[in-house]
């Protein structure tokens, strides 16, 4: 004979939910909270009105690694200098020299991520806009958006306190 499990209760809901804004990982947080997939598909099942709760911390999810994606692309990523035949150049202080410039292919990957979200019409300005700019104002926009602050990570689900 086999033992019912107990229903999800909502605060195991809510710790999966704060799991999935930080990972992303639905399979990982639900085994963290020592659960299955079956218990959030019956909690959603009897809680319709929690399902646009969990998609809310995916999106949280996918907008913070998006913005660190998005970063990266910009500063660039990280190398060390290498000069002739491959042989590490060091610097002053006898550390390897790291170098950083903007990968292209990560920031069309980003704009186009982005823009896939964006509305048809937004789509359209945003396209206007990058095909009437020069290679300056190019530069001094991503410039501009290299300062933009962090996103700031949100708290989802109830706390217990």
């Amino acid at each position: 004979m086999r033992k019912q499990r107990r229903p999800m209760t909502q605060a195991e809901f809510g710790q999966l939910c704060d799991c999935v804004a930080k990972s992303g990982n639905t399979s990982h947080c639900i085994r963290l909270i020592g659960r299955s997939l079956d218990d959030l598909y019956h909690f959603l099942r009897h809680h319709t009105d929690e399902r646009p709760r969990l998609t809310l911390a995916l999106s949280v999810f996918h907008d913070d690694f998006l913005a660190i994606v998005r970063d990266l692309a910009i500063s660039g990523i990280p190398g060390i200098r290498r000069g002739e035949k491959g042989a590490i150049i060091l610097g002053d202080d006898g550390e390897p020299v790291i170098d950083r410039s903007p990968n292209p292919q990560l920031i069309a990957a980003v704009l186009r991520e982005s823009s896939a979200r964006l509305t048809r019409s937004e789509q359209r300005d945003r396209e206007r806009t990058v095909a009437a700019c020069s290679e300056d104002a190019v530069s001094s926009i991503i410039q501009e958006i290299s300062l933009d602050p962090p996103p700031v990570m949100l708290t989802v689900g109830k706390s217990d306190d």
